[in-house]
């Protein structure tokens, strides 16, 4: 695809953001063709031209300069679909593989109709969720887990003259599962405090409340559940959204995600650094006591809600200044009690405030 937006590395495609050759008339990433003229406006073009120095130093694995160039896109470009696709990207190539896939969400939503989109986030959710590519649907799939498919292979590869071997092999196998059972059945000591507790005690960074018991049970959640939820995490991220950036405009929502073996809704969102650290933790408190109850009040099945708050510089680097985690009937009571003062730390069990925030 022909543009004008050009640095010392040549054209790039104003759909998906590829480098072009200067005679290219057709992308070959997205397969989109070059419009004639550049009827852009400057602003437009100055958010392509930071996307471009983007994707150069994602390339670079400049990891930091290169999210600050996006974030400056999206400041001056909100709406630009390639300024979260380029994120996605970034995120992709350094592993956080959740947060690219919330970025890739954000790109379809506001260019449904984009290929490569959603190919790159259909390999995130494969390389996230390995056991959801339709293996389990496999005829003569092995039973029992692990231990079952190990076993299915060595007797795949069991020859005649290769049976000790293969005997063996399935006795060791045995031998190390009985010993890990073993391990597991012990757990930990009876008088062994949690680990949350243990902690605190060593920092003072966790402060569970008084009315949670002192070791959470432990979850089973059944399959079924847990993979409808995580089908639906873009409903929950949307629910969300709408809580916290309505309620405070200079909040981001970056992913809303469902831990499927625990039904836990885990949010991150990100509110602009100020200089007073107690106006930071009244936003930060407002913002969470909207979001919080919102993504416990989403779906009955969910039984805790994660919800994380970082603070934003203005060169787009962030840093983790709240964190709590709560069971979500207790979580959902925030939702009744209106606009009269309360503790929002009560209805978490767990809660840790970066160190210049603590009161």
């Amino acid at each position: 695809m022909r543009s004008p937006l050009t640095d010392n590395t040549g054209l790039v495609c104003r759909s998906c953001g590829h480098q072009l050759e200067e005679v290219a008339s057709f992308c070959p990433q997205c397969g989109r063709q070059a419009p004639a003229g550049d009827p852009s406006p400057p602003e437009e073009r100055d958010s392509y031209l930071l996307l471009v120095t983007a994707n150069i130093l994602r390339l670079r694995r400049e990891w930091e300069l290169a999210e600050a160039k996006c974030s400056e896109a999206l400041r001056r470009d909100p709406d630009n679909p390639t300024a979260y696709s380029v994120m996605g990207d970034i995120m992709r190539d350094q592993g956080r593989l959740r947060d690219a896939a919330e970025w890739y969400k954000m790109a379809l939503d506001h260019n449904p109709a984009s290929g490569p989109d959603r190919r790159k986030l259909e390999q995130i959710i494969d390389r996230i969720y390995p056991d959801r590519r339709g293996e389990q649907a496999a005829p003569g799939r092995p039973a029992g887990g692990r231990l079952g498919r190990a076993l299915a292979a060595l007797r795949a590869l069991a020859t005649p003259g290769g049976l000790p071997l293969v005997v063996g092999a399935v006795l060791l196998a045995l031998l190390l599962t009985s010993v890990y059972a073993v391990l597991v059945g012990r757990g930990v000591p009876a008088n062994s405090p949690p680990a949350a507790a243990r902690a605190a005690d060593a920092s003072g960074a966790f402060s569970p409340a008084a009315e949670q018991p002192a070791e959470a049970p432990t979850l089973v959640v059944p399959s079924a559940v847990g993979d409808d939820l995580v089908a639906r995490e873009s409903e929950l991220l949307e629910l969300v959204s709408g809580a916290a950036v309505g309620l405070d405009p200079n909040c981001i929502v970056h992913s809303a995600e469902i831990e499927p073996e625990e039904a836990t809704a885990s949010v991150r969102l990100s509110l602009p650094r100020l200089l007073a650290p107690a106006a930071l933790r009244g936003d930060v408190l407002r913002v969470v006591r909207a979001a919080a109850p919102s993504a416990a009040l989403w779906d009955a099945r969910l039984r805790q809600v994660r919800i994380r708050c970082d603070a934003r510089d203005p060169d787009g680097t962030q840093e983790p200044v709240f964190v709590a985690k709560g069971d979500s009937a207790a979580v959902a009571k925030l939702a009744d009690t209106g606009l009269r003062p309360v503790r929002v730390e009560e209805f978490f069990h767990t809660v840790w405030w970066h160190p210049s925030l603590r009161e």
